[in-house]
């Protein structure tokens, strides 16, 4: 049972991504504008875990600019389905490297310390 009880927002698909984004001063006109509308949205996010990965990406997935993203230099793999993006290992390592990425995310040096030292090296 969860403490906080809340109803989401009408007709609101949820989205989830990274927190790094760029928008376009069209866009973040747009949300201003529903933003001061839809004054439930905010509420709904008062008390959710991470809304920095979920608040703005579905503000914009559903918007009329939904169709007007672009993809970023970030290599992240969402594949497992859960709130937080895969921690990567030396299994990964073709997918990243192998990607027009310039960065990735999520690494665990405690976990798996080769896959950020295979980089690095291949890297230097």
């Amino acid at each position: 049972m969860s403490i906080f009880r809340r109803k989401a927002p009408d007709n609101v698909k949820f989205y989830f991504g990274s927190s790094w984004i760029c928008l376009s001063g069209e866009a973040e006109c747009w949300m201003e504008s529903y933003l001061k509308s839809h004054h439930e949205y905010i509420r709904f996010y008062r008390n959710v875990n991470c809304p920095d990965e979920s608040f703005f990406q579905t503000l914009v997935m559903n918007s009329p600019y939904k169709d007007n993203r672009e993809d970023y230099l970030h290599y992240v793999d969402w594949s497992e389905g859960g709130n937080s993006p895969k921690t990567l290992t030396i299994d990964d390592y073709e997918k990243i490297s192998g990607s027009d990425k310039l960065m990735a995310r999520k690494f665990d040096l405690n976990a798996n310390k080769k896959i950020i030292e295979r980089l690095k090296r291949n890297n230097d």
